[in-house]
């Protein structure tokens, strides 16, 4: 078995660049979830809203809060 020998430096960079993608790895995991608890928001054909589905607990969101109050919502992709 053969041994190789680490710099300081090198073991730095290694030290940081696994800290750099841990963090970015775990933002976009937040960010994902955040995502996919926003409201799902329905609409027709003229554009207007139709049914809001909730998916976090607590959230009781209605066509009239679409725009006034929610503001932050996601739309189906269309087929």
């Amino acid at each position: 078995m053969k041994f190789m020998n680490v710099t300081a430096w090198q073991l730095l960079f290694l030290a940081i660049a696994i800290s750099v993608i841990s963090a970015v790895t775990s933002c976009a995991f937040t960010f994902y979830m955040d995502y996919r608890l926003l409201p799902m928001v329905y609409r027709d054909g003229a554009g207007t809203c139709v049914k809001v589905e909730n998916f976090e607990n607590g959230h009781a969101f209605n066509c009239n809060d679409v725009d006034v109050s929610l503001r932050r919502y996601r739309q189906p992709k269309k087929s």
